[in-house]
């Protein structure tokens, strides 16, 4: 069973889904849900019917008081390296969409641009961190994102 087929992976999955929604409200545009729940990227944005961008969406327990205490949001590093090759060879944007549940709010970094390039600086490290939202640990490589790049989504 897959994590996101879980009680707890279902609310996720539900705010994952609001975030995709408010997404398409702000960018104008449609989106497509990946066929698998276990894809190395949640959403493709289209426009016309042309792709417009790439997305991961992220929902954290956190505000963003919490967030800024942190100094900088964690995401594996793999999810980072398999968007940016997505995004090279499809040709438009890759970003990352991140609801913060204790305020409900939306940030997002553009990872890359139209190209694959990356537009932000982050530093790696492995780090033991939660295996998946229904517990565990793993040591892994994770990407170290600075606040400095992230934007309040206002759909």
């Amino acid at each position: 069973m897959l994590d996101s087929e879980t009680e707890k992976g279902k609310q996720y999955i539900q705010n994952e889904k609001e975030v995709a929604d408010a997404v398409c409200r702000k960018m104008k545009c449609s989106q497509i849900l990946m066929a698998r729940n276990d894809s190395q990227v949640d959403r493709l944005f289209y426009r016309n019917e042309q792709l417009v961008a790439i997305g991961e969406i992220k929902t954290r327990n956190l505000s963003l008081h919490k967030l800024q205490k942190l100094g900088s949001y964690l995401i594996t590093h793999q999810k980072i390296k398999m968007g940016q090759a997505f995004s090279s060879l499809v040709g438009v944007p890759y970003f990352l969409f991140v609801k913060l549940l204790e305020d409900g709010d939306i940030y997002f970094w553009k990872i890359c641009d139209k190209d694959g390039e990356f537009c932000i600086d982050y530093d790696v490290k492995t780090t033991a961190t939660a295996a998946n939202i229904n517990g565990g640990y793993v040591e892994r490589e994770n990407a170290f994102l600075s606040l400095n790049y992230m934007e309040r989504l206002i759909a």
